[in-house]
């Protein structure tokens, strides 16, 4: 499986591990060593950067979302609104005490001087996460929940949203909590384009052993991008299995924009597949390529799948006459930094210059 080779070839570019596999005495040599670089995170951090080609790292603090602590130097901040959603359903759910403060919306509010009783309050509440996250310079929003539920989000008028709010968090049945779960993520885009911040959204194949796979398919966005125009949306993971509605979508929407990000570790093949049909489609200005991964190790790895992928589909092209050699090497460039640097405002933001 090519799965396998993916964590190795971070490990040659940042370690020099040059065997073919993984062996024993191969995994003890470089656990010290990583052990001795991680005594020192900024020096190895430096270094890791320059070997491996990294201008910026976005950092998706999903297991502790309203967490803003990073090393501006590498990494930017990006708001993982799932606990912001989901919370809405628990108000009178009680929380333990030793609770992160950092994960749990309600423990947060309560050392910060907030009461939460009604809807207005809770937004209110809402409104100042998105203060704190702009004052650390966060540069989008990220949206995973399709693990535990459908992208499907229906637009609920608020009066019906604020009642069920307003009632036990235990007696609200599993589509009245769908409701009020769907009527804070239409509220959190419209605060994206008040804010300017684009919103990246999990679609396509669920990580682990067993789930809903329907629940991440792309097309159950549909109704968000014909009702927010003005919102900016950057799809994940190639939608897969779904990478021609993942393309399609991208063609339909001038404001849907597609990362293929993780797609060569799932399937190399749909990864060479979707980005081929995708110029074919749209315009190169539309697609990115991220790591999706915990440690600059993998990252590494995932950027050397990402750029094998690309260069075959390049090669190809040009192959076939449909692409210039001056093209292709735009046509890269743009995928792995121009597109990003634009799409986010990292000019702007981060004074990242292209």
């Amino acid at each position: 499986m090519i799965q396998r080779n993916f964590p190795r070839k971070g490990f040659n570019i940042l370690y020099g591990y040059k065997e073919p596999d993984f062996t024993k005495n191969g995994i003890q040599s470089l656990s010290e060593m990583i052990a001795e670089n991680y005594k020192n995170q900024d020096n190895w951090h430096a270094e890791a950067f320059d070997k491996a080609g990294f201008a910026i790292m976005f950092v998706d603090q999903y297991l502790a979302p309203f967490n803003t602590d990073l090393d501006p130097k590498y990494f930017a901040l990006v708001f993982n609104i799932n606990n912001l959603v989901t919370a809405t359903t628990q108000r009178t759910i009680k929380y333990r005490e030793d609770a992160p403060l950092s994960s749990n919306l309600y423990r947060l509010a309560d050392h910060e001087g907030y009461s939460i009783k009604t809807l207005d309050e809770y937004l209110n509440f809402a409104d100042s996460l998105f203060q704190k996250f702009l004052d650390k310079k966060v540069v989008c929003l990220k949206n995973s929940m399709a693990y535990g539920r459908t992208l499907y989000y229906e637009d609920i008028p608020y009066e019906k949203a604020e009642a069920l709010f307003s009632r036990d968090s235990s007696s609200l049945s599993l589509e009245e909590k769908k409701e009020l779960e769907d009527f804070m993520f239409h509220w959190i885009i419209k605060k994206s384009i008040e804010l300017d911040l684009p919103i990246q959204i999990h679609t396509g194949y669920l990580a682990g052993n067993g789930n809903h796979l329907e629940n991440g398919r792309p097309t159950k966005l549909n109704n968000l991008f014909l009702k927010y125009r003005k919102a900016k949306f950057s799809l994940f993971h190639g939608g897969y299995p779904w990478t021609g509605e993942f393309a399609a979508l991208g063609k339909m929407f001038p404001n849907v924009y597609l990362d293929l990000v993780w797609l060569p570790q799932i399937s190399r093949e749909a990864a060479v597949r979707g980005l081929d049909e995708m110029l074919d489609c749209m315009p190169y200005n539309k697609f990115f390529w991220g790591g999706d991964c915990h440690f600059i190790e993998e990252s590494t790895g995932s950027l050397e799948f990402g750029k094998d992928v690309v260069a075959e589909v390049l090669a190809k092209r040009m192959g076939r006459g449909l692409m210039t050699e001056e093209v292709a090497k735009d046509v890269a460039r743009k995928i792995f930094r121009d597109n990003a640097i634009q799409f986010f405002k990292l000019q702007e933001k981060l004074s990242l210059s292209k």
